[in-house]
């Protein structure tokens, strides 16, 4: 080969490689993936004792790879399942099969074969009513990861770390091993327990035996782990005493004892609980295995048991599926042949983090009915302020009549409709305001039964009328005569009106609703917006814990918000961080907080993410979000931290951790203000917003938002806000944005690695190139030169 073609072959190579080290010195990263979507059909309802109705159709899409797919009923009537009529190309997974009717199914096909079965899906109902969610998941296939359809958590069953954890800092140990892991953008926790139903789909579709799951009576692991709560002298003192040691239920304690001589533990006062058959629903589950270990049980008084035992003194740890049984086993820290690897679990609303994300993950959920009501609810803006109402009939029984009727979720007026047909049309609605409706259906033996809400309709601005002799309607308005009182309608414990006695068609229904509206649930990119009550109408769990985090006045709160980091010297600055939302822009505010859970304080943080929301975090993670608006434009928080709200602009909350589909209060202080009711959804978050008021007074407040937990606890979280008249006042007091700056050591010191190759790359290149002869041409000119010096005389 001629020498300059070397060169030139050398050259082309030394530039690929320094064009490679560049883009990693610069992370020029570019993804080309799509994200993977699943969109559920319309609400659909199923008549009852019927085989095979059509739920309609879950669509999946932008997926590429072997996807793993699940279905789950959550919650259906008694005898309610589905089939898969279709199962070309579908591979079941472990524990499950096609064969009859489902509640849940996972398996494996591509996108085009999983979407045929889907299609063909039937459903089959039973003589019992009620509501049922149908949740369908795709993500891409991953080896030894199962998909719970009913909890919506993912579980990983790892096959290594032979030792569970004598100390939280012991990285070899399943429980730091299961921290470091991620999937579909959450991190892992040794799995946790809670129920019978998780303990059956474990046992039934997680293909492995003896695993470490996330349970402990260590002293000196629950030292670090729950402290400083509770402490144990010694493992005398921890002995017998299990935890969850991780996961949402981190420090939660469910047994106490050893063997049959245990004693369960209440679910939301942590007493200790005979086991006896009246104590089972109110007890923490376990799952110590019994004399006859094969067997399968849910929480059962009065069983014998034979574990927990601590067989030789040193039995801190617990293994799920011992030996291929049903049940848990305690074991110990030291290597050994029983032990096969850890379970990792998946769960969203933990962590600080919300929900699973990434391309290769998606899920849609639909509520059905499961009863004899109209169905296919369907209200068309007719109009500016009337709404066309269509249905279909029940599949059975004698109907006599239909009402219809419209409520709004942000103010406006109740009205309804009747029919003996499918149709009818609800006019003389409130202008600029956003309905939806529900028919009533009354038989022939005066039974009801209520239809699922239809979709929502905002009505338009009401024209304003003539005022005649051929003029301009906008010259002289009609004046507006003087309104007759209207009495206050009385109280009922129906939230919906009554069918007797038949109203006129459009007539205005005297609903409770008007004063007391049902809240309506959000979703992140969609805040449902607040309802108005009366302060003596919210339920006593929901009324305000009185407490203003900028006065004195109450000393007892004031002291526990402004010294909950005190209470607890493990939830440090730096912890709140990990436990806030995944991004760069974060930062923790010398701000009070105050988070009361049954009254206790529990310890929290204020973090400010990106410099427009502040978000209150506990050692369990983010539970309350909020950030004021202006339109879609994000308002910054002040230079300490608060929330700025602007009068005439809007305020959005986020949270999580209630009870599913309950209400929740929020309110502004100094005077209690009730702002409004909001509805979690079904995993219990939620998100809405409200408009700040011009009648609510400038300066500082604290928002609190009040709830109830699943476990019927109360919780109220409060924050520090500040009330602004003017956008431009909240941007001159506004908060300097962040320099970010990277501080990561690892990944500097790899920039500064490929830095330096480019360098030597590139010094390589000047001298293939002709670098080397002038250098030493250079040399040999500056040598004459010192030889042709003359010497001085």
């Amino acid at each position: 080969m001629p020498l300059n073609s070397s060169k030139k072959s050398v050259s082309l190579l030394l530039i690929s490689t320094l064009f490679f080290a560049l883009i990693q010195t610069f992370h020029l990263s570019p993804t080309f993936a799509s994200t993977g979507t699943v969109t559920a059909p319309a609400a659909p309802t199923f008549a009852l004792s019927t085989s095979n109705q059509d739920p309609g159709d879950f669509v999946i899409s932008n997926f590429t790879d072997t996807l793993l797919v699940s279905i789950g009923f959550v919650n259906p009537p008694a005898g309610v399942t589905f089939q898969l009529p279709t199962t070309t190309g579908l591979t079941a997974s472990y524990g499950y099969n096609f064969t009859g009717g489902k509640t849940q199914i996972s398996f494996t096909a591509s996108q085009a074969d999983a979407n045929a079965a889907l299609a063909a899906m039937t459903v089959s109902t039973g003589s019992t009513n009620g509501t049922i969610t149908i949740r369908v998941t795709a993500s891409v296939n991953q080896s030894n990861t199962y998909y719970n359809p009913i909890n919506g958590h993912y579980y990983e069953y790892v096959p290594r770390a032979s030792t569970f954890a004598r100390s939280v800092t012991q990285s070899a140990s399943a429980y730091h091993l299961a921290q470091t892991r991620t999937l579909h953008g959450l991190r892992g926790y040794l799995a946790t327990i809670t129920n019978a139903q998780e303990q059956k789909f474990i046992l039934s579709n997680v293909n492995a035996t003896n695993i470490w799951i996330g349970a402990s009576d260590d002293a000196v692991l629950l030292n670090e782990v729950i402290s400083p709560r509770d402490t144990f002298a010694n493992q005398t003192a921890a002995e017998g005493k299990w935890y969850w040691i991780d996961g949402p239920e981190k420090g939660v304690k469910f047994w106490e004892g050893a063997s049959s001589s245990g004693k369960w533990v209440h679910q939301t006062t942590s007493a200790l609980l005979e086991r006896t058959s009246e104590n089972v629903s109110n007890a923490r589950y376990e799952n110590w295995c019994t004399g006859n270990p094969a067997t399968e049980y849910t929480l059962t008084s009065g069983r014998s048991m034979s574990e927990p035992n601590n067989w030789g003194s040193g039995e801190h740890y617990a293994l799920e599926k011992w030996s291929g049984s049903a049940c848990w086993n305690d074991y110990g820290i030291v290597d050994g042949f029983a032990q096969s690897g850890y379970l990792v679990e998946y769960s969203e609303n933990w962590g600080g983090l919300t929900t699973f994300s990434g391309a290769n993950f998606a899920t849609a959920s639909a509520t059905a009915l499961v009863d004899n009501a109209a169905r296919n609810v369907t209200a068309t803006l007719n109009g500016n302020t009337s709404i066309d109402v269509t249905w279909s009939a029940p599949s059975g029984g004698v109907v006599t009549q239909y009402l219809a009727t419209a409520t709004s979720s942000n103010g406006g007026t109740t009205r309804s409709c009747t029919s003996v047909g499918t149709s009818c049309t609800i006019t003389d609605l409130d202008g600029l305001k956003t309905y939806s409706v529900i028919v009533r259906t009354t038989f022939n033996d005066s039974s009801t039964v209520d239809s699922l809400q239809s979709n929502s309709v905002t009505t338009l601005a009401i024209t304003p009328p003539s005022s005649g002799g051929g003029g301009s309607s906008a010259t002289t308005p009609t004046p507006t005569p003087t309104p007759t009182p209207t009495p206050t309608p009385t109280r009922t414990s129906s939230p919906r009106p009554t069918a007797s006695p038949t109203p006129t068609q459009n007539q205005v229904i005297q609903n409770p609703l008007i004063q007391n509206p049902t809240p309506q649930t959000g979703t992140s990119n969609n805040p449902a917006p607040l309802v108005k009550r009366l302060i003596e109408d919210v339920v006593e769990s929901l009324r305000p814990k009185v407490v203003n985090l900028f006065s004195t006045s109450n000393s007892q709160n004031s002291t526990a918000a402004a010294n909950s980091n005190a209470q607890s010297p493990n939830f440090d600055n730096q912890k709140a961080l990990d436990l806030s939302v995944n991004t760069q822009d974060k930062k923790v505010v010398e701000l009070p907080s105050l988070v009361l859970i049954n009254d206790v304080p529990e310890p929290s943080k204020v973090v400010i993410v990106d410099n427009t929301t502040a978000q209150v975090v506990t050692p369990n993670g983010g539970l309350l979000n909020v950030e004021a608006k202006d339109g879609q434009q994000n308002i910054p928080v002040d230079n300490r931290g608060r929330v700025q709200m602007v009068r005439q602009n809007d305020i959005e909350t986020e949270g999580k951790g209630l009870a599913p589909n309950s209400e929740f209060a929020v309110y502004l202080f100094s005077e209690p203000t009730l702002i409004g009711i909001g509805k979690t959804d079904a995993k219990g978050q939620f998100f809405a917003s409200f408009p700040v008021e011009d009648n609510l007074p400038l300066g500082d407040h604290t928002l609190q938002v009040n709830g109830t937990l699943p476990d019927g606890k109360t919780s109220s979280i409060s924050m520090p806000v500040v009330l602004v008249d003017t956008l431009a006042t909240a941007q001159i007091q506004a908060m300097p944005k962040t320099i970010l700056i990277d501080n990561n050591p690892v990944e500097a010191a790899t920039n500064t690695f490929y830095f330096f190759i480019a360098v030597l790359i590139a010094l390589i290149i000047f001298m293939s190139f002709g670098g080397s002869r002038l250098l030493f041409a250079a040399f040999r000119r500056r040598k004459d030169d010192e030889e042709n010096v003359q010497p001085a005389l």
